[in-house]
């Protein structure tokens, strides 16, 4: 089979897990302000650069918390970056939300030192997020 056949026969299976139920749909940082539409079952995957040897962690704003009849945190992982033996670089946070019944809620995340609880967030990121 050709090399554009594969591309899309790989390109129709992943739009497709995108769509099923129980699927993983994935943004990052340029998602930022923006708005992802999800179905009951899926998880969402919010991927932001992150470097916990600053002492800065993300964390969901407590001010605004989201609805959790629409929408369920499920945790955060962090992968560090830079490779074997390098120590200080950054890495990745991912948090992970499933989506468990209909309705619209916003998720808002604020890169903060934990023990500084009147200093301004370092970054922020929002997503509003609708479950169809």
């Amino acid at each position: 089979m050709s090399t554009i056949r594969w591309g899309a026969l790989l390109l129709i299976a992943l739009l497709m897990a995108g769509c099923a139920p129980g699927g993983v749909v994935q943004v990052d940082a340029r998602a930022d302000g923006t708005g992802v539409m999800l179905r009951p079952g899926q998880v969402l995957e919010i991927i932001l650069p992150a470097n916990p040897t600053t002492g800065y962690q993300w964390q969901m704003d407590p001010t605004s918390p989201i609805d959790e009849g629409v929408l369920t945190y499920l945790g955060d992982t962090y992968q560090p970056g830079g490779g074997p033996g390098v120590v200080g670089a950054g890495g990745r946070w991912t948090g992970r939300f499933q989506a468990v019944n209909t309705g619209e809620t916003e998720i808002r995340l604020v890169y903060v030192r934990p023990w500084e609880q009147e200093a301004k967030p370092a970054e922020t990121f929002s997503l509003h997020v609708v479950v169809r």
